[in-house]
């Protein structure tokens, strides 16, 4: 499932940069799409296998820990739920600015402009 989810952020990674940066509609944007695949697939994947492990290291530790909450320690699951939030969140973020720099280095520049 892993593996999955990996594949197919990659693949629709660089929308984003598609329509902000270059100007294209959502349309256009998934037109131009598969062209950024050749140069930006493989950065796009090690990108999100870096920003999902930690996310889901954390998860695997909130859920032990929950289990120990149940033997009397309830807030634990609370303060694991908002650690887990800003953990999404910040990866989020990296996620933006890592695509975005890739996109530019990687798929932009060998072009000499847009992928369209």
């Amino acid at each position: 499932m892993l593996g999955g989810t990996l594949v197919i952020q990659s693949l629709f990674l660089y929308v984003a940069a598609l329509v902000v940066i270059e100007g294209l509609g959502l349309r256009a944007a998934f037109a131009a799409l598969p062209r950024t695949w050749e140069r930006g697939f493989w950065a796009a994947v090690s990108l999100g296998a870096g920003l999902l492990l930690p996310p889901l290291a954390l998860q695997q530790v909130a859920a032990r820990s929950i289990r120990a909450a149940e033997g009397g320690i309830p807030e634990l699951t609370a303060w694991l739920v908002v650690a887990q939030g800003v953990t999404g969140l910040l990866g989020a973020f990296v996620l933006s600015g890592g695509a975005t720099l890739v996109y530019l280095a990687a798929i932009r520049r060998s072009d000499g402009g847009a992928p369209a």
